[in-house]
């Protein structure tokens, strides 16, 4: 990455969308594009081992997430940032 691209090297992802007939823009963002690939993997592993008795084979992180429910407080203590136009 660091070979191909300058600083910064961080993430955006924005997703823009119709709410109420109105566009409406939200984006989570972080500054280091090599930690949050990587936060909510360690954010689900930390879940995972406290809760021993989750099978192996319990679907997919963006599944994982929705069932964690401190997960958007997890992500913002990681250094993730939510802007949001409505707010």
């Amino acid at each position: 990455m660091r070979r191909f691209s300058r600083p910064p090297f961080g993430l955006v992802l924005e997703a823009e969308f119709m709410q109420g007939g109105k566009p409406r823009t939200i984006a989570l963002c972080h500054e280091n594009l090599c930690e949050a690939t990587a936060v909510p993997t360690v954010i689900m592993a930390e879940w995972f081992l406290a809760n021993p008795a989750v099978p192996a084979d319990y679907g997919y992180l963006g599944f994982w997430a929705t069932q964690q429910s401190d997960f958007p407080n997890a992500l913002a203590s990681l250094g993730f940032q939510l802007h949001d136009d409505r707010a």
